[in-house]
């Protein structure tokens, strides 16, 4: 299972969150929104010298992240034919259902993600309504979330996966 990279795939979707967040805070920054006419928005993006710089680097670092991203999913079909990644499905590649042991794997970590999800998502709508936060702020804590949905579905089963090997 060590070399399996369903079981590191959270690691992968968090670090693209990390880009994906330096991304969208220099985009916020860059950003200003200039008038609301005719039921149009307009707006202007300028950027600085070191927030272009920034920009352009978290652009190129997301590119070059991407296309290892989807290298290591090719290598990892390959060695596990049986257990195949597909990149673009609407199913979370997270469900792991090799047999009874990985569903209720799954199932546990699953269910410590939706109540997380239950708590975080309306403290965020609260945060947003009542403390008037701009949406490259309310995107950042989307995308935060996000993060922590994969860390607690990551760390769930690696604890299950390290007690499993310690039992053997």
């Amino acid at each position: 299972m060590k070399n399996d990279m369903r079981v590191t795939l959270p690691l992968w979707q968090m670090a693209a969150i990390a880009l994906l967040m330096v991304i969208t805070i220099t985009m916020g920054l860059a950003t200003k929104v200039t008038n609301f006419t005719n039921d149009r928005l307009e707006f202007e993006i300028t950027f600085g010298s070191y927030l272009g710089g920034i920009f352009a680097c978290a652009m190129v670092a997301f590119l070059i992240f991407f296309v290892l991203f989807l290298i290591n999913i090719q290598k990892h079909n390959k060695r596990f034919p049986d257990k195949k990644i597909n990149t673009f499905t609407f199913k979370p590649q997270e469900y792991i259902e090799d047999d009874e042991w990985f569903d209720e794997m799954t199932k546990r970590a699953t269910k410590k993600v939706y109540s997380y999800y239950s708590w975080t998502l309306p403290l965020l709508v609260g945060f947003s309504l009542g403390g008037f936060l701009g949406r490259t702020v309310i995107l950042v804590g989307i995308l935060l979330i996000a993060m922590g949905q994969y860390w607690i579905y990551y760390s769930t089963m690696r604890k299950m996966l390290k007690s499993a090997e310690e039992d053997e």
